[in-house]
């Protein structure tokens, strides 16, 4: 009985973890490229593609512009509305033309939200990595203006970040400079996976229940 209390207990805990899941992104990539930043998209689901582009927003890496060595620097960006400018999206089959901002369907404007560990410049230039998590969503329309004919709102992934720092002299002293950071998205278990790791340990349970009632 006691071996039973335990086993239902660890599988109350992992369900009760589990993230709430919208539409996963398990592949692509967003690169951001210059102090003042202009990006490129592609993200990849079970049910959509979409790419485009975007400029202006808010994004950690851009900070160091120029910087020095060991500045901390962020991994965090985002764009949302009419910074996330135009692209292709197909989504559920359909294709659309534009990708772009719109009502979303009262789910609010188009938007990227990346959040991760911040990175230490500590060996001067090269490549510096940390790992970030991502939420969005997408408008598909028939034309730039319109509203929304499809919408994904509630994107989600998470996966790796590669910060490209250079370095170049500046009134005699060594002063360093983001040029590109690049956010590929890794696959991440559907809760399809979770569901049947909770049925695996379930059945591991009731193996246990039989070998202690004999």
């Amino acid at each position: 009985m006691r071996t039973m209390t335990l086993v239902f207990v660890l599988v109350c805990c992992s369900v009760c973890s589990m993230p709430l899941f919208g539409e996963l992104v398990t592949g692509g990539s967003i690169q951001i490229t210059g102090a003042l930043p202009s990006g490129i998209f592609t993200l990849s689901g079970t049910s959509f593609n979409a790419t485009g582009n975007f400029s202006i927003g808010n994004w950690g890496a851009t900070q160091c512009n120029p910087c020095v060595e060991n500045t901390v620097l962020g991994v965090y960006g985002y764009e949302s509305g009419n910074d996330l400018g135009n692209g292709t999206a197909t989504i559920n089959g359909n294709t659309f033309p534009y990708v772009t901002w719109g009502d979303l369907n009262a789910h609010g404007p188009s938007i990227f939200m990346i959040t991760g560990p911040s990175i230490v410049l500590s060996k001067g230039a090269g490549t510096y990595v940390s790992t970030f998590s991502f939420t969005g969503s997408l408008c598909g329309t028939i034309d730039p203006s319109g509203v929304c004919a499809a919408s994904l709102p509630s994107l989600t992934g998470s996966g790796q970040v590669d910060v490209q720092i250079e370095s170049f002299i500046s009134n005699g002293q060594d002063v360093l400079e983001y040029t590109q950071a690049t956010y590929t998205f890794l696959p991440t278990p559907e809760p399809g996976s979770f569901l049947l790791l909770g049925s695996g340990v379930l059945g591991l349970a009731a193996v246990i229940r039989r070998k202690v009632s004999l």
